[in-house]
């Protein structure tokens, strides 16, 4: 499950991507590449390692990266719930 939080910041990312980087290609490698990442989190979400906002959640928060991007996910007995996106890029100047 993905937080529609999750899904609009990797909607902005691809549209940054694409426009801002002219890169429609490298865009949508991106896309697939996150899909099969959080898509793996159903089969072995403990890979991921705990994040550091674990600290000021009653929940387990794990992380996992997609460079240059990290989901935040939540993990519960049944399901990792995917809550979140931050993406970190190194300045370009």
């Amino acid at each position: 499950m993905i937080s529609t939080e999750a899904l609009s910041g990797i909607d902005t990312f691809l549209a940054f991507i694409a426009v801002e980087r002219q890169s429609p290609i490298n865009s949508e490698r991106w896309r697939r590449k996150a899909s099969k990442a959080i898509e793996s989190l159903a089969y072995f979400p403990h890979r991921c390692p705990i994040a550091p906002e674990n600290a000021f959640r009653d929940y387990e928060i794990r992380a996992q990266i997609v460079d240059p991007c990290v989901f935040l996910f939540a993990l519960t007995k049944k399901k990792a719930w995917c809550a979140s996106l931050a993406v970190v890029m190194a300045d370009s100047r």
